[in-house]
């Protein structure tokens, strides 16, 4: 396997984690305590970047289509990115680790009306079955089951009647007549996860979970959007589908509740698959055992290509790691490139658990970069926080001296601050390990976890930015 995949170097085992993210942000920035630990002065380094090179890794890896975890394409992404690691000089490898990951061979979703009493199919009548689209009109969650729809004359047969569930609150008595029904949930404030929907509809007998969006993503048309669902690892693996509708669709189907039925072919294979990890080392010269970590996600979400989640901040690595190659730091420095973060940040985990017990006496810094774009149409603002007083006055300083570089940063609004915790990503991971953290991210998506996360929307003149930052902070950490 070695041999064919170039970089790879295998690390399988079974990955056993359970992690309990439960993350508030408690943001405070620490005045004049806290520049009494800064020692870098004016002295800190600013890093480069190079945009040309670092769009072109952008248009490359959204140009393989979706990496979900344990897919061709993520590894495909992995083998590209480790070419990057490998030609600015870096010791590279793909870790690869073995966990389970699902994948969508199949999904149809049609409305079809029945007659009086609902027994059998209007195939008389015009028009009377629609079919939908997977992706634009409708996305299965994250883990979704099974559901094999009949063929030919007799596919009425499994065909599944509708009933409405408010909005899915586990209180709602409709669910107790939900048994062999396919549950209509309007998606609105106050709905559960897709993980707790689905444990109600399985513990009622529900035959499938149907998702009507009518709050994420208005401006593109309520547009469906992708939702993981994350069961602990001693429940039982979801056995019916799940799937969220663009409002467009919902509605057809909500009126056609007493009416019609809905004819589903869903398979989705869940198996063990091989996740990478891409690790590029710049070894250090002072404390070679000694290191500090900049890393991203390089998965997607299976309904896009995810330019915005995360190949923003893929790139961001591959740029910094490029201009960053140089350097003769005192401290290692370790370029990573997660895979599964949409599983619940399992790559990141995996990667943590293979380090030794006391990888917390060595890692100095991880700093995790998830979505790192601003959209300048729809806002300048972005967030780099680190649970790590000293490297949040760096922060600043790579901050303030871009802005007195490049008069083109000036525009933007970051804001740097000290947090207790680091939420949202693979960062999480290393906090809750004890190991000083940090997490930065761009002014937000609307086409988060759709199908419409491509180029268009991508600033790299901001990702940039926000790169330079982070890296130059990390090189103050390498070199302290």
């Amino acid at each position: 396997m070695a041999g064919k995949m170039g970089f790879l170097k295998t690390r399988k085992r079974k990955v056993l984690f359970a992690l309990f993210v439960v993350v508030i942000l408690v943001v405070g920035i620490l005045g004049a305590s806290r520049t009494k630990l800064l020692t870098s002065g004016t002295d800190l380094k600013v890093v480069g970047y190079d945009e040309k090179a670092a769009m072109a890794d952008m248009n490359a890896l959204t140009g393989m289509g979706p990496r979900p975890a344990g897919s061709d394409a993520e590894m495909q992404g992995a083998q590209y990115i480790a070419s990057v690691f490998e030609a600015a000089g870096l010791e590279t490898t793909i870790w690869t680790y073995d966990m389970k990951a699902f994948s969508v061979d199949e999904a149809r979703v049609s409305l079809v009306k029945y007659g009086p009493l609902m027994k059998k199919p209007m195939v008389s009548s015009s028009g009377y079955i629609k079919d939908y689209t997977h992706i634009q009109d409708f996305v299965l969650m994250g883990f979704s089951g099974t559901y094999h729809g009949g063929e030919g004359p007799l596919a009425y047969r499994n065909d599944l009647a509708m009933l409405a569930v408010g909005n899915g609150s586990a209180d709602n008595p409709q669910w107790a007549s939900c048994q062999g029904y396919a549950a209509f949930v309007t998606q609105e404030n106050g709905t559960p996860p897709a993980g707790s929907l689905m444990r109600t509809a399985m513990s009622k007998g529900c035959a499938a979970v149907v998702l009507h969006n009518t709050m994420y993503a208005s401006t593109l048309g309520y547009i469906p959007i992708y939702k993981g669902i994350y069961f602990e690892k001693n429940e039982t693996d979801p056995t019916i589908p799940i799937f969220m509708t663009s409002k467009a669709m919902g509605d057809e189907l909500k009126a056609g509740i007493s009416t019609s039925k809905l004819r589903l072919h869903i398979v989705v294979t869940v198996q063990v698959k091989p996740v990478p990890v891409v690790e590029g080392i710049l070894n250090g010269t002072g404390n070679p055992n000694e290191w500090v970590a900049i890393g991203a996600h390089m998965d997607t979400v299976y309904n896009g290509p995810g330019a915005d989640d995360n190949t923003a901040g893929t790139v961001a690595v591959t740029g910094l790691a490029r201009a960053m190659a140089k350097e003769r730091p005192k401290r290692a420095i370790r370029f990573l490139a997660f895979g599964a973060e949409e599983l619940g940040l399992k790559g990141a985990a995996a990667y943590l658990e293979s380090q030794p017990s006391n990888v917390k006496d060595f890692c100095k810094l991880l700093f995790n970069l998830d979505m790192p774009n601003i959209d300048l149409e729809r806002g300048n603002t972005g967030n780099i926080v680190s649970n790590s007083n000293w490297t949040v006055g760096n922060l600043d300083m790579a901050r303030d001296k871009l802005n007195k570089m490049e008069d083109r940063y000036q525009k933007y609004d970051l804001t740097i601050a000290y947090v207790v915790h680091t939420g949202g990503s693979d960062n999480v991971v290393f906090d809750y390990a004890g190991i000083p953290a940090g997490y930065a991210d761009g002014s937000g998506s609307l086409e988060y976890h759709t199908f419409k996360d491509d180029t268009s929307r991508i600033n790299i003149e901001s990702i940039g930015l926000e790169a330079r930052i982070v890296g130059s902070a990390a090189l103050a950490v390498a070199n302290k």
